[in-house]
């Protein structure tokens, strides 16, 4: 990942505050690859990662992290509570050790967006960057789940460099000298979703 460019997003939508009626809606989604049992943590997992942001972070970024090799993975997870726009993994110990020490594609992560609909350009990188997340998903304040996985056919150079061309597609400024520029996130993110399977992964 490239270090001189500058992100930026356009028209971010306002704060929607989760509701008892969003928490219904919650949906039990079969996981590409993931047994009955996977498949009824990640749906534990969107609940909880839903409920601690109504009731204890006015609706704002939570994130819950465990590794699919725990005895217990979703007790044994770590939830780490941020702002409106975002959750710094890496700022609880717990979080981030499992993340770190986490075997090769063993952790999954869960968290919530108070007022963007779909995983974002962080998100995207989050996991690609990371060897250990197998997958990331992202419950919005309204109940609807999308994720993103790591598929048998996953390749790390092919999904970085469609990174890096994705940035590119999506700058909004000329480069400079100093090789930077300037990136619309939201479009560069929608891009990389529509052709993450070029590089063996999975967009649901």
């Amino acid at each position: 990942m490239q270090d001189n460019i500058s992100l930026f997003s356009k028209n971010r939508d306002k704060k929607v505050f989760i509701t008892d009626v969003a928490l219904t809606k919650i949906p039990h989604i079969e996981y590409k690859s993931f047994d009955d049992d996977k498949n009824e943590l990640m749906y534990k997992m969107a609940y909880t990662v839903l409920r601690t942001a109504k009731e204890e972070n006015d609706s704002n970024e939570v994130a819950m992290i465990t590794s699919l090799n725990a005895d217990d993975p979703f007790y044994e997870a770590a939830i780490v509570k941020g702002d409106e726009h975002s959750v710094d993994i890496a700022s609880d110990t717990l979080a981030n050790h499992i993340v770190v020490s986490g075997n090769h594609l063993a952790v999954v992560i869960m968290h919530n967006h108070p007022s963007t609909q779909t995983l974002s350009l962080d998100d995207i990188a989050y996991c690609i960057y990371h060897d250990s997340v197998s997958l990331i998903a992202v419950v919005t304040n309204q109940g609807r789940v999308h994720y993103l996985y790591k598929d048998v056919k996953y390749d790390f150079n092919e999904a970085d460099n469609l990174y890096v061309e994705c940035m590119k597609a999506a700058r909004i400024s000329e480069i400079q000298k100093d090789g930077s520029f300037k990136v619309d996130v939201r479009m560069a993110g929608s891009i990389y979703l529509n052709r993450c399977s070029e590089a063996g992964l999975h967009y649901s």
